[in-house]
C-alpha cells in the first residue's frame, strides 16, 4: 500500500513536464562549450599559468578560465553570488563559463528532486522539487569599467503543490490568502533581473552600481540557496524570515565602494515581501533601506554585518521590521570540492508589536574522499506565529505562555556524487532532522518530532573541472611548477608580468621558489611544444620538421641534447642569481 501510495503521488504529479523543462535546460546549459581563448602557439600549462598575477588576485583569475577581455572590475563582477553579495573567493563556483565575441558569460544552475517525510500531528510528506537557473553576461567598459547583466529564474511556482512544502516549524508569507504554517513557499519564477556597472577609480578601490527590478540588497549574508555551505542541503532554513529573506525583493538599487578587504554598501528597496502570483514582476516605491560592511581578511572568509528597515513585509501582519544580521562564511578548497562553514546571526524587531525575535545558524558541508559529501545545519529560531493559521489557539497560548518559543533544529546529511553525464554533476542524497520545542507546544506538535529527506541532486559542472580536472582529483604537482626559464619578451612564457622581472610565478607556491629547468625547457628553446597532459611524460612534438625529429633520436644528438640541457641549467642557475642578488 505504501509503495503504491507513492507511485500515484509520483506518476500525478503537476510538476512532472516544468521539471523535465527544468532539467533540459541544465543539460543544454551544460552542453554549450566552454571556449578558453589563449595564444595557439603558447603550451597549455602556460595559457594556464597566465591567469596567475598578483596576490590579491590571483584566484578570481585562475578561477575564470576561458573569459576574454577582462580587467579589475569585470573581475569583481565575477566573484558575486547574488545582487551584491559574495561567498569567500576561494569557494570554486559550480559555473559554466564561455565568451561569444567580448561578452562573457556565466551559467550557474540546479535542481533537486526531494521526497519529504516528517513525523508528528502537523508534520506532512511530499515530493517537491527546488531549482534555479542563473545566467550572466558582463563586458569591459573602457579601460577601467565593466557591465553584468544577470537572469535568474527558477520553475518552483510549477514544482511545488499546493504553493508550498512541508517544513517543521517554518513560517513566512502566505498561500490562499492564509499564513503559511509548518510549511516553506516556493520563489518567483524571475528570482533575479539586474544591472551591475562597476568602475576602478584608483588601485585596489572599485565603485559599484547596482539596480535590479527584482534583485538582493544589501542586507543579510548570501542567501541560502546560493550560498556555498549549503550547497548540499535542499530544504530552506527555519532562520530564513530573519536572516536573508529580503533576496527577492523588487526596486532595489545599491551603491556600494570596495577599497582592498572592505566593501561598504547602501540599498534602497520595495520592501514588501512577494505575492502569491509566482509568475510576474510586482512593483512599489522604495520605502526600505539597508546598510552592508563586508570585510575579507583572507581569500578563505567573508564577513558581513547588515542592518536595514523593511517597511510592511508581511502581507497579513500590520508594522515595519528592523532587521540586523552578521555572518562569517569559511571556504577551503580540498579535493572533490571545498570545505564550506557559515555562523549566522539574525535579528528582527518589529516595531508595531514590539517583538524581538532572533536567529543563531551554524552550517557546513565536508568533501570526503572526491564524491562524497557530509553536511550539517543547526539552527535555534524564535517563533511567533507558529499558530497565526490558528487564532484562538494562539491567543490562549499567548495568555498562558506568551507567543514566542524557541525552536532548534539540528540537520545532518550524506550525498554522493555519482558521475552519470559529463557536463552535469549528479548526485543521491539524504538527510535527518530533529527538533527541540519546548513543552507547552508538545501538544501539538509531539513528543520529539523528526524529518526526513531523500533526493537526487543535479548541478551543472564548473568549466574549470572539465577543462583542468581541479574538481575531482588532486592537482598534479607539476601544476604548481611552472616553468620559468629562458623567457624572452613575446614568447607567451612570461614576457606579460613585467613586475616581475618577466618571470612566471605561482602564487600559491612557498617563497615563489621556481623548479630547475628539464627537459621541457629545452624542447620549448628547441621550437617544440609539450604534450597537453602534463601527467604524462614530456615527449618532443617538433613543429620545425620531421627529419629534425628523427636526428634528435641518434645517440649522438642525445648527447647533445643532455649537453644542451645543461648549459640550460647553468644558465638558469646564473639567472636565478642575478635575480635574487637584484632583490637583496
Amino acid at each position: 500500500m505504501v509503495a503504491k501510495k507513492h507511485c500515484t503521488r509520483i506518476c500525478r504529479a503537476s510538476f512532472a513536464w516544468p521539471l523535465m523543462a527544468m532539467f533540459a535546460m541544465l543539460f543544454a546549459a551544460g552542453s554549450l562549450p566552454a571556449r578558453p581563448q589563449h595564444n595557439p602557439d603558447t603550451p597549455p600549462i602556460a595559457a594556464q599559468a597566465s591567469a596567475v598575477q598578483d596576490d590579491d588576485h590571483s584566484h578570481a583569475e585562475s578561477s575564470h578560465a576561458g573569459m576574454v577581455d577582462m580587467n579589475s572590475a569585470s573581475m569583481f563582477l565575477m566573484n558575486e553570488a547574488t545582487g551584491t553579495a559574495a561567498n569567500p573567493a576561494s569557494w570554486l563556483m559550480p559555473m559554466r563559463m564561455m565568451h561569444f565575441g567580448s561578452w562573457n558569460i556565466s551559467l550557474m544552475g540546479y535542481a533537486f528532486i526531494v521526497d519529504t517525510q516528517q513525523s508528528g500531528p502537523r508534520g506532512g510528506d511530499k515530493l517537491y522539487s527546488p531549482n534555479v537557473l542563473m545566467a550572466t553576461a558582463e563586458h569591459r567598459v573602457g579601460s577601467s569599467g565593466a557591465f553584468e547583466a544577470e537572469l535568474m529564474l527558477s520553475l518552483e511556482p510549477a514544482t511545488f503543490t499546493d504553493r508550498r512544502y512541508p517544513l517543521l516549524f517554518q513560517t513566512g508569507e502566505t498561500a490562499y490568502g492564509v499564513p503559511i504554517v509548518d510549511g516553506q513557499h516556493p520563489h518567483n519564477f524571475i528570482m533575479g533581473l539586474g544591472f551591475h556597472y562597476t568602475r576602478e577609480l584608483a588601485e585596489d578601490t572599485i565603485l559599484e552600481a547596482y539596480f535590479a527590478p527584482v534583485g538582493d540588497p544589501a542586507l543579510g549574508p548570501v542567501a541560502y540557496p546560493h550560498r556555498a555551505s549549503a550547497a548540499e542541503l535542499p530544504q530552506a532554513t527555519l532562520s530564513h524570515h530573519l536572516q536573508d529573506s529580503t533576496h527577492i525583493s523588487d526596486e532595489v538599487f545599491t551603491l556600494g565602494i570596495s577599497h582592498k578587504k572592505i566593501k561598504l554598501e547602501a540599498s534602497g528597496f520595495y520592501g514588501s515581501e512577494p505575492g502569491e502570483n509566482r509568475w510576474t514582476i510586482e512593483a512599489g516605491p522604495i520605502n526600505s533601506w539597508s546598510t552592508r560592511l563586508w570585510f575579507f581578511p583572507a581569500k578563505n572568509w567573508a564577513v558581513q554585518a547588515s542592518v536595514g528597515r523593511i517597511a510592511h513585509p508581511e502581507a497579513l501582519e500590520p508594522g515595519d521590521q528592523i532587521r540586523s544580521t552578521a555572518s562569517v562564511e569559511y571556504s577551503k578548497p580540498l579535493a572533490g570540492g571545498s570545505w564550506s562553514s557559515s555562523l549566522i546571526w539574525g535579528r528582527t524587531h518589529n516595531i508595531a508589536s514590539q517583538h524581538n525575535l532572533n536567529s543563531y545558524l551554524v552550517e557546513s558541508v565536508l568533501p570526503v574522499h572526491h564524491v562524497n559529501f557530509i553536511t550539517g545545519r543547526f539552527e535555534l529560531v524564535d517563533k511567533d506565529e507558529l499558530f497565526s493559521d490558528q487564532p484562538n489557539l494562539g491567543r490562549q497560548l499567548d495568555a498562558l505562555y506568551g507567543s514566542t518559543f524557541r525552536i532548534g533544529a539540528y540537520t545532518a546529511g550524506y550525498t554522493r556524487d555519482i558521475n552519470l553525464f559529463r557536463d552535469v554533476e549528479t548526485g543521491i542524497g539524504a538527510n535527518f532532522t530533529t527538533y527541540s520545542l519546548p513543552g507547552a507546544i508538545k501538544p501539538y506538535y509531539g513528543d520529539r518530532p523528526v524529518g526526513g529527506n531523500i533526493f537526487i541532486r543535479i548541478r551543472l559542472k564548473s568549466s574549470e573541472v572539465k577543462q583542468f580536472g581541479l574538481s575531482k582529483r588532486k592537482e598534479n604537482k607539476d601544476e604548481n611548477r611552472i616553468p620559468v626559464g629562458g623567457a624572452r619578451d613575446g614568447d607567451g612564457w612570461g614576457g606579460h608580468n613585467r613586475k616581475r622581472g618577466g618571470h612566471i610565478y605561482r602564487r600559491d607556491h612557498r617563497h615563489h621558489v621556481r623548479r630547475k629547468a628539464s627537459q621541457r625547457d629545452v624542447e620549448r628553446e628547441d621550437g617544440c611544444r609539450m604534450r597537453k597532459n602534463v601527467r604524462q611524460r614530456p615527449a618532443r612534438i617538433c613543429t620545425a620538421s620531421r627529419n629534425r625529429s628523427r636526428e634528435a633520436q641518434r645517440p649522438e644528438s642525445r648527447r647533445e641534447v643532455s649537453r644542451a640541457e645543461g648549459q640550460s641549467h647553468r644558465n638558469l642557475r646564473r639567472e636565478i642569481q642575478d635575480h635574487q642578488s637584484h632583490i637583496d
